[in-house]
């Protein structure tokens, strides 16, 4: 658990996240008014960051996200800066999350770059779901550059693979 984080901030995140209370329940009980010391949760997101805390990261992560009040808060960044690093599980959500947009090209490209430790031993069943959700992305932001990843994997030695990028080269050639 974080150092800043009690116990009761605990199980009020955990049971947002699970749906077991509503936002404005959430809010009421939380011990800090969120409301008006918006920066505590980010500072606690920030906290997880530094400590390398990546389960409670996630969950900071998915709760800011549904609460209305941190609307404002750039995701995008954040997310932007986690998909490179290496210390966490949570690369495939983060090719989720992240728009479809030439600015986070690059993080696309790193994952397609990356066999992160924690799926080393099953490359084929999760590395390679999730190196094709940016092949699609990167279909999708379409640059020259984008394409260009796309094609160094028409030689994959994942059958699969190499039937996403034949698929996304047939789109753009149409």
């Amino acid at each position: 658990m974080l150092r800043m984080m009690n116990e009761t901030e605990l199980k009020l995140l955990e049971q947002l996240a699970f749906g077991e209370i509503t936002e404005e329940q959430f809010l009421k009980d939380y011990p800090v008014n969120l409301e008006q010391d918006k920066k505590h949760l980010i500072s606690l997101i920030n906290t997880a960051t530094k400590e390398k805390d990546g389960e409670n990261l996630d969950l900071l992560l998915e709760v800011i996200a549904s609460l209305e009040i941190y609307e404002d808060f750039d995701f995008q960044s954040k997310y932007r800066d986690l998909i490179k690093e290496n210390w966490h599980r949570m690369h495939e959500e983060l090719v989720d999350s992240l728009d479809k947009t030439e600015i986070n090209e690059d993080c696309f490209i790193h994952v397609l770059n990356q066999t992160y430790d924690y799926h080393a031993d099953g490359v084929e069943d999760f590395m390679v779901p999730i190196w094709s959700k940016c092949l699609w992305a990167l279909y999708k932001i379409g640059t020259k550059k984008g394409l260009k990843e796309i094609q160094k994997f028409s030689t994959s030695k994942y059958d699969y693979l190499k039937s996403t990028v034949d698929n996304l080269l047939s789109k753009v050639n149409d």
